[in-house]
């Protein structure tokens, strides 16, 4: 859902009190829950002699060195590639 639906997603997220009270084993399959200043790129993919395909959109940010893929929505769709954002 994440992917697809991220905001979605957000609302649905497991509350921080409720995670700690599961299992580890359960824990490590949930989201993890990012927030720090890094790098945010934003990568467009334009097909190559395919005029109604849509270009493929990529986000990633990375903190402390970590890439991570970025799923987004709202004004953050906005968001251009910027280096130390927050």
């Amino acid at each position: 859902m994440v992917v697809s639906r991220p905001e979605r997603a957000l609302e649905l997220a497991v509350p921080e009190s409720v995670r700690q009270a599961m299992p580890s084993s359960v824990q490590a399959l949930l989201e993890e829950t990012v927030n720090g200043a890094g790098d945010y790129e934003v990568l467009c993919g334009f097909p190559d002699g395919e005029p109604d395909v849509s270009p493929a959109m990529f986000r990633s940010a990375t903190i402390n060195g970590e890439r991570m893929q970025v799923f987004t929505f709202g004004k953050a769709l906005e968001y251009l590639t910027h280096a130390t954002a927050r």
